[in-house]
């Protein structure tokens, strides 16, 4: 819930000239505050992963968690990593740039620039690992047998497979482009349902949770 009013509030025009962009997180209030709310979404949802990894430990698909779990870890940080440079960095530079002199938008304008193109390459990793890999593997862990339903297993793969697509497009074209935009959109939306219906399942304790050896996880 928190990660879906982030990213409904955040902005996601790919074409946007970088003198506009600067200048809207300048005069945006909320800039700051979307980022912190995602920053914590990414926090919440690698507990999550931790909790999901556990529930495999004994499972065949067990392995496959490890590896999912580890690019979480990888991934998560790299993610938090570049929403701080954009919500953060950028509103620095904004702010000193368009509520000072004349003078010194020219100079915000194009060290945005180069920040940007920097958080690009960051941001594309993240998608790659956390929001793709990971959720690859664990759907893998699934699909390999576990205390889940299989069609999760196809769920998270679907996801992870739209989001290393959508970072596929975005370092071929050297840039951020709509396409990768709303596939990346579409693959969130998908990881968002799966993580719904996991979390759903746990809390209702349904057999297939109650079979595992998780007297932690199960409801009394």
């Amino acid at each position: 819930v928190v990660g879906l009013m982030g990213n409904a509030l955040h902005p996601h025009a790919a074409d946007a000239d970088v003198a506009g962009v600067v200048d809207a997180i300048a005069h945006d209030a909320t800039w700051v505050a979307i980022h912190f709310t995602i920053v914590v979404t990414i926090l919440l949802l690698v507990g999550g992963l931790v909790g999901l990894a556990a529930l495999f430990r004994t499972a065949p698909g067990g392995r496959y968690s490890e590896l999912g779990l580890a690019a979480a870890l990888v991934g998560g940080a790299v993610v938090v990593t570049s929403l701080a440079i954009d919500g953060f960095a950028m509103k620095a530079i904004a702010v000193s740039g368009f509520t000072g002199p004349d003078a010194g938008q020219g100079q915000a304008v194009a060290l945005a620039a180069m920040v940007r193109a920097i958080d690009f390459g960051i941001w594309s990793a993240g998608m790659f690992v956390f929001f793709g890999v990971a959720f690859v593997c664990f759907g893998s862990a699934i699909l390999s047998g576990g205390p889940l339903p299989r069609w999760l297993g196809w769920v998270a793969i679907a996801g992870g497979a739209g989001s290393i697509a959508a970072s596929m497009i975005q370092l071929s074209a050297s840039g951020e482009v709509q396409v990768a935009e709303t596939l990346f959109l579409v693959s969130s939306l998908l990881l968002t349902g799966w993580a719904f219906a996991i979390a759903f399942m746990i809390w209702r304790g349904l057999p297939v949770i109650e079979s595992t050896a998780l007297p932690l996880l199960r409801r009394p």
